[in-house]
């Protein structure tokens, strides 16, 4: 329980202590100056705090497929979900590309938290009201043709095991209108660091494989209904056993 406390208290430390860099941050964007904004974001406070969050933890990222992100321009990220560190995860696999997430509307109204997750460039969703989950979709689209990678879960939700669940749809919509590359990741490890232990972190590996970009600018509607099930066997295939 201790591990679990400090590095909770950690990582909340952190944020409040690097709170001020989002207004530097938020300014430069506002000015166009995204790749300066994301250098300062990433190279002064999240992967340090990151890495220091992790160490804390006793958790280690074993990464492979490095090279296949992009140096530049928009992306999306999808990766299965397993566990409560697989954002954690999915950010220091990035290394220092800016990466917003689709997450659940209630992390928006956390402090700290929701403040530092829409600098990243996340998006909040509201997965109770179809509605405005659409409209956040639209934003997401909008987010990603202005030039902001961004990360989803097709699952939607944390399976809690090594089990892939069904990837829902809506998601995929946000690639149909911008045709950026998609960046498979596979995640193997992270739900039995902290779900299969009565939600105390323990020391482990995570292992992630990040898989070669998937060039969508010239798929057809019949690509793309294919897609979620081409997604999720190469997410599947990619997954490396570990054991912790």
């Amino acid at each position: 329980m201790f591990r679990t406390i400090s590095t909770f208290s950690y990582g909340l430390s952190r944020m409040a202590i690097y709170h001020g860099g989002i207004k530097k941050a938020k300014k430069l964007l506002d000015e166009g100056k995204v790749k300066e904004a994301e250098d300062f974001l990433m190279n002064k406070y999240v992967i340090k705090s990151l890495e220091g969050t992790l160490n804390r933890a006793g958790i280690n990222i074993d990464v492979i497929g490095k090279e296949n992100i992009p140096d530049e321009g928009p992306f999306v990220v999808m990766s299965n979900h397993q566990g409560n560190f697989d954002a954690v995860t999915v950010m220091y696999a990035m290394g220092k590309r800016r990466v917003g997430f689709i997450a659940k509307k209630e992390l928006g109204s956390w402090p700290l938290i929701g403040d530092w997750l829409a600098i990243m460039g996340g998006i909040f969703i509201d997965r109770k009201n179809p509605r405005e989950a659409l409209k956040s979709i639209m934003y997401a689209q909008d987010q990603v043709s202005a030039g902001t990678p961004i990360a989803v879960f097709p699952e939607g939700t944390r399976s809690k095991s090594s089990q892939i669940g069904t990837f829902k749809t809506g998601v995929f919509k946000i690639v149909e209108k911008t045709k950026v590359p998609v960046i498979p990741v596979s995640i193997e490890g992270s739900y039995k660091l902290m779900e299969e232990n009565n939600n105390k972190i323990k020391p482990g590996t995570i292992n992630v494989t990040i898989g070669k970009p998937i060039d969508t600018k010239d798929f057809t509607k019949e690509d793309f209904r294919a897609f979620p099930d081409k997604v999720k066997k190469i997410i599947d295939d990619g997954r490396r056993p570990v054991n912790n």
